[in-house]
């Protein structure tokens, strides 16, 4: 017989405790990776519904010709499909306030022009006097 035969293997024992914060563990690490998939899926919602309605989204890295890029998002999230966004035009008369609000949210690296919102006749229609 060789000695590793002899050895007794001991199987390693857990208690409630330690299931509980691996638990715990576990589901904190799948909350961060479907709370950064469904800020990746709304971005890139929000940028096909401003192509859609007449806008422009500019990727950071096409905009700047030496390689640098203004704003950055982490290497997680290019890797679920993201991308940093650099400049983002809306036209006036398909954008409201709120959909510059919306966007400004949604992208905080990007800036957005034109940089103030003009209000069209429609919204202003519907305003109580």
């Amino acid at each position: 017989m060789t000695l590793v035969s002899h050895i007794r293997w001991r199987k390693p024992q857990f208690g409630l405790g330690a299931l509980l914060v691996g638990t715990a563990l576990v589901a904190l690490i799948a909350a961060s990776f479907v709370w950064q998939m469904h800020l990746v899926r709304t971005r890139n919602a929000l940028a096909d519904d401003i192509t859609a309605r007449g806008g422009s989204v500019y990727a950071a890295a096409e905009l700047v010709s030496d390689g640098a890029a203004g704003g950055r998002v982490s290497s997680f999230r290019q890797w679920l499909g993201d991308r940093a966004v650099g400049t983002i035009y809306l036209p006036p008369p398909n954008f409201s306030q709120d959909d510059f609000r919306t966007v400004k949210k949604n992208f905080p690296e990007a800036h957005i022009w034109p940089p103030t919102p003009v209000a069209s006749n429609r919204h202003i229609a519907s305003e109580p006097r």
